[in-house]
């Protein structure tokens, strides 16, 4: 009898592992399938892209394209000449939504992140703050001052 007690007990050791393995098996299959299930319906968008962040992190001022573009949207809400309206200053920023943050009312914007500028200009002691996504298709006049 005492050699069969180190057997029962190496099989009762053996069929213990065995049913912990197969759980753990089974919950990760389980959370894989879930995981990519919730990647279908909720795919990462492209705009996270970490190469475009970095890139707009190091560059010193936003587009000279998009600095225009800014320019000539309030030369044309204000009549001010578009020689006379300054650049202040720009900065890389991340922005909570398609609507860089600034949504209306009943207006839908997209839920991602939106990498883009900040961008502020003034014209005798008066300034306007924009935000833009990083091309430009995105403007929206945040402050007036």
């Amino acid at each position: 009898m005492k050699q069969q007690k180190p057997f029962i007990l190496t099989q009762r050791i053996y069929s213990l592992w065995l049913s912990a393995t197969k759980f753990l098996l089974g919950t990760l299959i389980i959370w894989t399938f879930t995981l990519q299930n919730t990647l279908a319906v909720f795919p990462l968008p492209l705009e996270l892209n970490v190469t475009n962040a970095k890139l707009l992190a190091n560059q010193i001022s936003a587009p000279p394209n998009l600095i225009q573009l800014v320019r000539k949207d309030l030369a044309q809400r204000t009549k001010i000449p578009l020689q006379e309206i300054a650049v202040k200053t720009s900065k890389p920023m991340t922005w909570p939504d398609g609507c860089l943050g600034l949504a209306k009312t009943d207006e839908f914007c997209t839920q991602m992140l939106i990498q883009g500028w900040q961008i502020i200009l003034d014209h005798n002691k008066k300034t306007w703050i924009y935000r833009t996504d990083s091309q430009g298709k995105a403007i929206r006049l945040e402050v007036v001052k």
